[in-house]
């Protein structure tokens, strides 16, 4: 029940919540759920995934893949879903800064502050908010600084939730979970050390 207080409370975690220092993109996936943990998987339904279908191909094509993980972890594939569609309640955002409209509209209404990756080489902000839009009461956001910056954001969760970058080449086994919660905080991949990266298979 709402009462005078409940204002006063939304008010301060807003500030808090915008203001808060940043964290390294590690551990924050929960093996047990809480009522302040994103939920992305549990009891045969999933968060959906939200994109821009004006952003990148490539970050669409990562959203997709993100999808995919879910389901292999969990048995329960997000729905991916432009701002316009239906969506759920819990969701996750997944685009670039400069290529996503509701990363955006989040950044000019300051529930996010990507100070700390805009501009920077294959960076990314990942942070839980609370009502993020009309009708959606949590939202994990996945800003890269640029298209890449995204994608590695993307995997690491991945990587965490028990999705081996190594599956597919290497037939790592995937650690099934009945469900998947995200720790709230905000966390920062940053750069990486080396500019840029590959692999060369010897076939």
């Amino acid at each position: 029940m709402m009462n005078l207080f409940t204002p006063i409370l939304f008010l301060f975690l807003s500030i808090t919540s915008f203001g808060q220092k940043a964290g390294p993109l590690k551990n924050i996936i929960a093996e047990k759920g809480t009522t302040s943990d994103f939920c992305m998987a549990s009891g045969g339904m999933a968060a959906d995934i939200v994109v821009d279908s004006k952003d990148s191909r490539t970050v669409l094509l990562v959203a997709g893949l993100f999808a995919d993980d879910v389901e292999r972890i969990t048995g329960n594939k997000p729905e991916l879903k432009n701002g316009d569609n239906k969506i759920s309640s819990e969701c996750v955002i997944i685009g670039s800064i400069e290529g996503n409209e509701q990363i955006k509209t989040l950044i000019r209404k300051k529930k996010i502050d990507v100070s700390s990756v805009k501009g920077k080489w294959e960076s990314c902000l990942v942070q839980l908010v609370n009502n993020p839009f009309p009708g959606i009461e949590k939202a994990l956001v996945i800003a890269g600084s640029d298209r890449r910056g995204t994608v590695y954001g993307v995997f690491e969760i991945s990587k965490q939730m028990g999705v081996s970058p190594w599956y597919y080449f290497a037939d790592v086994h995937i650690k099934k979970r009945q469900a998947i919660y995200i720790r709230p905080g905000r966390f920062v991949q940053k750069s990486p050390s080396v500019k840029y990266r590959g692999i060369f298979i010897n076939d």
